[in-house]
């Protein structure tokens, strides 16, 4: 439905989906920005995040002929969100039908609400709230993968949400600064996107350094939302060597061949209390 390039307007979050599928799909081996996790796979582009996210949309970004659905945005987790019926339909639909009955796999970022502002559910409070994965109806049915986020070094993020519907963890980056975010895809130029010559986060987002003079780039895409789209990119890598996987089969071996990291972390403390 419509034309799914983002209407910029000097707004760096209608960069988001960009970026995203940078982390999948971004050619490599050509001496330019970043290379994706599945550098040769043929990508389509859903305006959803800038679009009036009607319930039409919200069903047609779920539909088609394709083979994985990566899904980078989410609700505000300090009030339960359920999920639209027709999009359950529709997922429901697309795990039976889709890849000739073997079913299309659903990505889904978990959310970056370790911590939150309740100003976020539109209350006037300025009070923290602890935010869980499950409050997302939409991460909370199995026919999604629940991706959560980990660092650089392979621990937990300071914003990843917990939750008991979490399938696996992704590299998601913390924020670019003084720790590694993931660098990928921006828009043109440096008058919109994430890296621009007003972004002070490092000279590498505001265009100062030779390896990104054109701010084309960003070393600041983080979150869930980047936790997702590697998913999906390590995803697509088992379909194209074992194609004729269920998406159950593909949810099985996720999970039966990750790899625990910080294994000894041990109990947290939340900054909640």
């Amino acid at each position: 439905i419509g034309d799914p390039t983002p209407s910029f307007t000097n707004n760096p979050s209608n960069a988001h989906g960009t970026a995203v599928a940078g982390i999948i799909g971004a050619t490599g081996w050509n001496g330019k920005g970043s290379r994706g996790v599945t550098p040769e796979s043929s990508l389509a582009g859903f305006l959803f995040i800038g679009s009036p996210q009607s319930t039409a949309i919200l069903v047609d970004q779920a539909a088609g002929d394709f083979d994985i659905f990566n899904y980078s945005y989410g609700y505000p987790q300090c009030a339960y969100t359920p999920i639209n019926p027709s999009l359950e339909t529709q997922l429901r639909l697309g795990t039976t039908t889709l890849r000739s009955g073997k079913g299309a796999l659903y990505v889904k970022a978990a959310g970056n609400n370790y911590i939150g502002d309740l100003s976020e559910c539109d209350r006037p409070d300025s009070l923290n709230y602890l935010g869980n994965s499950n409050m997302d109806g939409e991460n909370a049915i199995y026919q999604t993968v629940a991706v959560a986020a980990l660092t650089a070094t392979g621990q937990s993020t300071s914003y990843s949400s917990p939750g008991s519907n979490l399938w696996i963890s992704a590299p998601g980056g913390q924020f670019g600064t003084t720790s590694p975010a993931i660098i990928s895809t921006d828009a043109m130029g440096c008058s919109e996107g994430r890296s621009r010559t007003t972004n002070t986060a490092n000279t590498f987002e505001s265009g100062n350094s030779s390896l990104n003079s054109n701010c084309n780039y960003t070393s600041t895409m983080n979150g869930t939302s980047s936790a997702a789209p590697n998913t999906s990119g390590a995803i697509a890598l088992i379909l194209q060597t074992r194609p004729l996987l269920t998406w159950r089969d593909v949810k099985y071996i996720l999970a039966k061949t990750a790899k625990k990291v910080d294994a000894n972390a041990g109990n947290t403390s939340h900054p909640g209390g």
